[in-house]
């Protein structure tokens, strides 16, 4: 049986509706993709962003204002010790971004990747329908996210809870087997949260799906780790980094909320590429192995009839 192809109106009209077109993408074009993504969704990604990291970054700024002010000073008086990072505030500090980067973290990630995944597809969604969907999904998120680091970082774990023995040459071996171990399980669990919040399945069988994808198209996926992961932080480190710097050096007293500012910064550049990025490496995944363009097609023309 010959190969039937639609009509190119049907096709240009069902298969480029959305920012990135439904197709095999290179690591290249995921990485261009993420940009359009993220300009064609500005407004909402950066409402989003700055809404929950604005005062959370600035709260932990605060407890780091000593630290700060200590930092600018050496950096103005380079010969005079200061006694960095000493105090308290570090602690509250250290307390604030753990509870950020395990309760916050993963859930701001996922409102972004269903943003992403909405505004590749071409139906965009509204700041009610993001906190509603999102909320739905925010237990899920949170416990995937303490799972799957308890597994992906469990040897390196207890290379901590090793070095109570005393027993370097276990510790080492630990940390060694560690490192491997998380480097080579990082990109099977990569587009999780977009299997998350994308697909219509149970959170077990969404995992279990973006892992299967993952070791099907390994090395495509640490092709976009790597080149993806070099371009966003080169971008959000090269414009975080010097206002950080700037505000650190300033010897200002608010010094500390210019850091805060730009680690926020950071986040609204590194946190929606990415999340954007990983959206088109599961779309590309899913066409490669499942045929998602040709289904989306077929189910278009369909309803058509």
């Amino acid at each position: 049986m010959s190969a039937i192809s639609p009509p190119p109106s049907l096709t240009a009209y069902d298969l480029h509706r959305g920012t990135v077109e439904l197709r095999p993408l290179s690591v290249i074009d995921m990485i261009d993709g993420a940009f359009s993504v993220c300009r064609a969704n500005k407004r909402l990604i950066a409402a989003t962003v700055l809404l929950i990291m604005v005062p959370l970054q600035l709260l932990a700024a605060f407890f780091q204002r000593d630290a700060i002010q200590q930092l600018g000073a050496a950096l103005q008086a380079p010969g005079v010790a200061t006694g960095l990072f000493t105090g308290e505030g570090e602690v509250a500090s250290l307390l604030t971004s753990l509870a950020t980067q395990v309760l916050v973290t993963p859930v701001l990630f996922g409102a972004l990747t269903l943003i992403a995944g909405r505004g590749a597809a071409g139906a965009p969604l509204s700041g009610q329908q993001l906190v509603r969907a999102t909320a739905r999904r925010s237990g899920v998120l949170i416990g995937a996210y303490i799972g799957l680091g308890l597994i992906r970082f469990g040897p390196l774990l207890l290379a901590g809870l090793a070095a109570a023995t005393g027993s370097f040459a276990l510790v080492a071996l630990l940390v060694v087997v560690g490192f491997v171990w998380a480097v080579v399980l990082t990109p099977f669990i990569a587009t999780v949260t977009p299997a998350l919040m994308l697909e219509d399945r149970p959170a077990t069988e969404a995992i279990s799906h973006a892992v299967r994808l993952a070791r099907r198209g390994y090395w495509r996926v640490v092709g976009l780790i790597l080149l993806g992961g070099f371009v966003f932080n080169l971008i959000a480190g090269l414009l975080a980094g010097v206002a950080s710097l700037f505000a650190v050096a300033s010897g200002l007293g608010f010094a500390w909320v210019l850091v805060g500012l730009s680690n926020v910064l950071s986040l609204l550049i590194q946190g929606p590429l990415t999340a954007a990025a990983m959206v088109l490496l599961h779309q590309d995944l899913r066409v490669r192995q499942e045929g998602l363009d040709f289904d989306v097609l077929i189910g278009r023309l369909a309803a058509r009839v």
